[in-house]
C-alpha cells in the first residue's frame, strides 16, 4: 500500500511532458459531454419526480390520518 502511495505521488509529483495537441475541436467535445451529462440528470430526474412525489404525498397523507385518530 505504500509502495503504491509513493509510486502516485513520484508521478503527480514530477509529471513528464505529454507532447499533445488539443484542438477547439476537443474542448467542444468536452463541453458537449458535460452539458449532456446534466441533461441527462435532469431528464432522469424528472421522469420519476412524478411518480415519487405522489408516493410521498400518500405517504404522509396516510402518516398524518393513523396518528390523528389516536387523538
Amino acid at each position: 500500500m505504500i509502495n503504491l502511495l509513493l509510486y502516485s505521488l513520484v508521478i503527480f509529483l514530477f509529471p513528464l511532458p505529454a507532447y499533445a495537441y488539443l484542438d477547439p475541436g476537443f474542448g467542444s467535445l468536452i463541453l458537449q459531454a458535460i452539458i449532456g451529462f446534466f441533461a441527462l440528470v435532469i431528464g432522469y430526474a424528472s421522469l420519476y419526480w412524478y411518480k415519487t412525489k405522489n408516493f410521498l404525498i400518500k405517504f404522509y397523507k396516510n402518516l398524518k390520518s393513523k396518528y390523528m385518530k389516536k387523538y
